[in-house]
């Protein structure tokens, strides 16, 4: 007898828009045989098989990485011969009660979150399954492992071009989740995959959390209350390690430069990961003894390392003259439709300030 499940909330699949990825070529459909956004599958599949996967066209093949509640294999969609990601939720086990919550927030956050979004570094979504066992997300391929990985073997420590062309791409693709109220809330090098031309995306959607004002809420210090915690300590800011009313999207920002951080040194900025250390770097950053920084990423890296009040934006960022060259590069790249002008315009990212009609340029359709 087939062991029960725990049913997936029905929310998760009530809509039938269908997201679109913008590829390097245009926007691409994400399904295949004119298949309905979030089908649900009536016929039963093997707890031990991917089935029905394979009957819709999608082969899954060599494991890439496991987390606690889902794997990434290698997979391959026929109708489109494209090679492809598969993330895989196995459905808790009602005898397993304890892991049903947390598994079933995971799933539902990520797919809320990615079928909304549509960035150049951003993972790109295809779409998702659900059967009797499983939820099967489709997701761009993103060969060259992920920045932590390059960071240990290959990426020499030290201020680069390259190190500058992936925080612009970072603060690109945060800014925009911030934009559709949204905040990530596990940005972490584990996080940050790398295409073949060393082009970041952003990946991991589990931990968002969607309806975040993204302006008036840090801007008139309305916090949201924590109701969880989240993420890696490591990457944690000051406040959620306190555990304290916070608000998410500037927890991001800390987040990023975490990132930023062992971007340029390897290493986090305190000797040991401590909540007490985590504290103690807030509104105190030093660059390591021994080291030289340009006067203007020092400046990022300072802003970014205050107390919440204080802490700097991540649209604020995409301003700072370290990488405003960069951020203007990926802005100009993104809205080719857009005359220049505007498109430089787009850099004063107040919302308040950006016409109409700028803003609906700014919006995937």
């Amino acid at each position: 007898m087939d062991p029960p499940v725990m049913p997936m909330p029905q929310g998760l699949w009530k809509t039938n828009e269908r997201p679109y990825f913008h590829s390097p070529n245009g926007p691409v459909n994400k399904f295949s045989r004119d298949l309905p956004w979030g089908i649900r599958s009536e016929v039963t599949d093997s707890p031990d098989t991917n089935l029905i996967a394979e009957e819709e066209g999608l082969e899954v093949n060599d494991l890439l990485g496991t987390g606690t509640f889902s794997s990434v294999y290698r997979g391959y969609w026929k109708f489109h011969k494209k090679d492809v990601a598969v993330k895989i939720y196995e459905k808790p086990r009602q005898n397993n009660p304890s892991q049903a919550l947390p598994a079933l927030k995971k799933v539902t956050a990520e797919v809320d979150a990615l079928k909304c979004l549509s960035h150049p570094n951003i993972t790109g979504f295809f779409g998702a399954m659900e059967t009797k066992y499983r939820v099967y997300l489709v997701l761009e391929l993103v060969e060259n492992g992920n920045l932590l990985q390059y960071l240990k073997t290959t990426h020499p420590p030290g201020e680069s071009p390259l190190s500058k062309k992936w925080f612009a791409q970072l603060a690109s693709a945060v800014t925009y989740v911030h934009r559709k109220e949204i905040a990530h809330r596990d940005i972490k090098c584990e996080n940050i995959l790398l295409d073949k031309n060393l082009n970041i995306r952003l990946s991991d959607f589990g931990f968002a959390i969607p309806n975040i004002t993204w302006f008036e809420d840090c801007a008139n210090d309305v916090f949201v209350k924590v109701d969880e915690f989240c993420g890696s300590l490591a990457y944690m800011s000051p406040e959620l390690v306190k555990k304290m009313e916070y608000c998410p999207i500037l927890s991001d920002v800390w987040s990023m430069g975490i990132v930023l951080y062992a971007m340029l040194f390897a290493k986090f900025p305190y000797e040991q990961v401590s909540s007490q250390n985590i504290i103690h770097l807030s509104g105190k950053f030093r660059a390591p003894q021994g080291t030289k920084l340009s006067p203007a990423l020092e400046d990022i890296l300072r802003c970014i390392f205050q107390p919440a009040e204080r802490r700097i934006r991540s649209y604020e960022l995409l301003e700072k003259p370290w990488i405003e060259k960069e951020a203007r590069a990926i802005f100009l790249g993104q809205m080719g439709h857009l005359s220049k002008d505007k498109s430089e315009s787009i850099l004063n990212w107040k919302n308040e300030k950006i016409p109409e009609t700028i803003k609906e340029d700014l919006t995937p359709s």
